[in-house]
């Protein structure tokens, strides 16, 4: 939505035709990966921007990213010379990475005045034109080196209060200069915010390389990760805590400089049980307490290289990867402590400063990669994690007195933008301190049931469609999409966020299907099953359905009754009439033991149940719209932890009767069970200890994965128990743990218990 502005003057109003004959004939202005518009004009003198202003657009959004409906920027001259002509160029953040790293460069196709500024105004919307307030004036943060960042807070609804970031940079060769640190302006008539940006010549410079811009401006942040609603029963798969104490120190963890190599880090982890890793969780500090609150984090799973000979373990092959941008994770404080150390583990190993915060990152991969564990063959991983951080900036993650396995892991990588994830430059080192320990790293690892549903959509009007729109009530979270080719055409732009009501909006465009052809899409989420509001062709110019074909939505919940039951609702329609009836014609359970991935569900896949039920009798099949249709089924195999229930469904023509040639099918694949948490390990047995040089080194029978603390009292009597410092993570079906003795009798015993 552009700016509201009163008329202005005819001379200024050419000045912007101008421009816009100069721009429309560049192609990168039509890029389809960034996730904002910019509008630029050439004028001295307000209002800003002109009514029909010179409009750039900069490509759709994609997922998951909230578009930013309009950005303005206005260049001034503070000479009085004629207006100076401005041009632009993105370079976008690569095909689905919307809004990761996208630029635009500024040029100035008529000479630049010693000293002139341009005039930054931002004014935000939702699709649709509703307005997005930005909350505070802009923050701005400077530096020395020709290059500033501006942090912009707006409120969205259902996703609360997000940012964006615009680093505006002076291009290595360009004579002009920052001369001074923005000026904060008031707000103007339809822009919710406005602040002035001084250049000037570098004196001595020489003039103007035209054929550099003289300013970039580097857009950050996505405006908002919508999360789901909590999901009940996430369960714990792995957790070391992190080190509040002075022992704790915090290990380089992103670039220090902002120039040459980063330090990305890696820990080992411990499966036992097969599932998807939902929720990925650490913990980390930032060097002297300077913040940045807009980093971006790339984090990894890796297979492991077992311990040989003198070399220990480290990652081994990368198994899933995904790059967290600004808006895509949670990060909240934690603790704060009185102190704990900053190292830099690159060789020799350095304690570089201080901090006095535990901040906490909470993850929710979109793809999660699924665990191949269990408790006769546990399988061990490794989570890695890197960071980059605006210049000044530097993060570490925090060590952990916890124990499993092998020692954390530290090499050097290059942080670049794109698709790829920043490898390491040379052979893994164990990170050592300055003391000579060997230390670890604080995570946990969380996963939770999951569900997903592909449908066919079909087209029975004369006219081609090209949206598909599904609305579930509530914040509902999802993880994954999928447009399958059955024959007919492919859909090529999914996006989904929350609406001002908190409703979920799930969106397929960029797709033509004509008249009796068929389109298979699917999502997929965290948690239950969700219930459905409408799905079915939209039309997002008029804002409303085209003609809705009926569907069901599946009631699945009675799959766990003693009784089962399913349950089928005609959802639709908007406009009630014969052909809104739907006829159940055929029903199909398959059950699994684990979940099916989601491009799996569809006609031509072939999947491996352990089960399937057909030829389910159904005792009325006419569902009238907004009726229900309740179907008896075989009670569900008790191994079964998912089942994938697959109605055939057939529209009613106004003559009462079905069309089974337009017959849709629907997969859903509904979790049968909620994912129950690791029982507590059987009391461990401890052997006879071994003292050794000042040391006790306590032996005791364990279980793969389950935690172990010990606690020490120097008394047999009374109830006091005082915890040694440092949980056991068990690898074996044994665990020790070396414990320094004091001098005086001490009594040990060992408690198990779960992540």
């Amino acid at each position: 939505m552009k700016p509201s502005v009163p008329p202005r003057s005819c001379g200024a109003l050419l000045a912007a035709l101008v421009l816009f004959a100069g721009i429309s004939s560049l192609p990168a202005y039509f890029s389809p990966d960034s996730f904002f518009d910019v509008f630029l004009e050439s004028s001295s003198a307000p209002p800003y921007p002109p009514a029909n202003g010179v409009g750039v657009n900069l490509g759709a959004p994609g997922l998951p990213f909230t578009p930013i409906a309009s950005t303005s920027l206005k260049l001034n001259s503070v000479s009085g010379s004629p207006a100076t002509v401005v041009s632009g160029s993105d370079s976008g953040g690569g095909p689905g990475d919307a809004g990761l790293y996208s630029f635009f460069d500024i040029f100035l196709e008529s000479p630049m005045t010693i000293s002139s500024f341009f005039d930054i105004f931002t004014e935000m919307s939702l699709p649709g034109g509703a307005p997005l307030p930005i909350a505070d004036t802009p923050t701005v943060v400077w530096h020395a080196d020709s290059f500033f960042d501006v942090f912009l807070e707006c409120d969205i609804p259902g996703q609360g209060r997000q940012a964006v970031k615009m680093e505006f940079r002076i291009p290595t060769g360009q004579t002009a200069q920052f001369a001074a640190p923005p000026t904060i302006g008031n707000s103007q008539p339809g822009v919710n915010s406005f602040f002035d940006v001084f250049l000037e010549v570098a004196p001595f410079g020489g003039p103007i390389n035209p054929q550099l811009p003289v300013v970039r401006v580097i857009m950050t942040g996505s405006l908002g990760w919508p999360q789901p609603w909590t999901v009940p029963g996430n369960v714990t798969k792995f957790r070391q805590n992190p080190d509040p104490s002075i022992r704790g120190l915090d290990v380089l963890d992103s670039w220090r400089t902002n120039e040459g190599p980063a330090t990305l880090l890696a820990d080992d982890f411990i499966c036992t049980r097969t599932g998807p890793v939902t929720d990925i969780h650490i913990w980390g500090s930032w060097l002297n307490d300077l913040v940045d609150h807009w980093p971006t984090f790339w984090v990894g799973i890796w297979s492991d290289v077992p311990r040989s000979n003198n070399i220990p373990s480290h990652p081994g092959e990368l198994l899933w990867s995904q790059q967290f941008s600004p808006g895509e994770y949670r990060a909240s404080v934690q603790q704060t402590v009185p102190q704990e150390w900053f190292l830099d583990p690159n060789a020799p190993p350095a304690i570089i400063g201080q901090d006095h915060q535990i901040w906490k990152y909470d993850f929710f991969p979109r793809n999660p990669f699924r665990q191949l564990g269990s408790p006769q063959l546990p399988k061990v991983y490794w989570l890695s994690v890197v960071t980059k951080t605006a210049p000044g900036r530097v993060f570490g993650w925090k060590t952990t007195p916890d124990h499993y396995n092998d020692f954390a892991v530290y090499a050097p990588t290059t942080l670049t933008f794109g698709p790829g994830y920043p490898m390491p430059q040379s052979p893994w080192q164990v990170i050592v301190d300055p003391q000579g320990r060997q230390r670890e790293l604080s995570f946990m690892l969380t996963t939770s049931q999951r569900w997903a549903c592909n449908k066919d959509f079909w087209n029975p009007w004369p006219y081609a469609l090209n949206n598909v729109r599904v609305v579930l009530p509530g914040p509902w979270g999802i993880s994954g999409n999928f447009n399958g080719v059955t024959g007919g055409p492919q859909f090529n732009t999914f996006t989904w966020d929350w609406n001002a009501t908190g409703q979920t909006l799930m969106d397929w465009s960029d797709g033509v299907v004509s008249q009796g052809e068929w389109v298979h899409i699917g999502f997929e989420g965290p948690g239950e099953f969700p219930p459905f509001l409408n799905w079915g062709w939209w039309n997002p110019f008029m804002g409303n359905w085209w003609g809705m074909i009926p569907q069901f939505s599946i009631g699945w919940q009675g799959l766990l009754l003693p009784a089962p039951i399913i349950n089928f609702t005609n959802i639709l329609p908007i406009v009630p009439s014969p052909t809104n009836n739907l006829f159940l014609s055929g029903l199909t359970i398959e059950y699994y033991t684990n979940a099916i991935p989601l491009d799996s569900l569809n006609r031509t896949t072939t999947r491996s149940p352990f089960r399937v039920d057909t030829g389910i009798s159904i005792p009325s099949p006419m569902v009238a719209a907004g009726g229900d249709t309740q179907v008896s089924v075989p009670a569900p195999p008790p191994e079964a932890t998912h089942a994938v229930v697959i109605p055939t469904i057939s529209p009613v023509n106004e003559q009462g009767l079905p069309n089974p040639e337009f017959a849709s099918v629907d997969w859903a694949m509904v979790p049968l069970t909620q994912e129950l948490p690791p029982t507590l390990p059987a009391a461990p047995v401890l052997q006879v200890p071994q003292v050794a040089a000042g040391n006790v080194t306590l032996t005791w029978t364990a279980e793969p994965g389950a935690i172990y603390r010990v606690q020490t009292r120097t008394s047999l009597t009374g109830d006091m128990w005082t915890d040694v410092e440092g949980d056991e993570i068990a690898g074996d079906s044994t665990a020790s743990k070396t414990v320094s003795v004091s001098g005086q009798t001490s009594f040990y015993r060992v408690l198990g218990l779960t992540p």
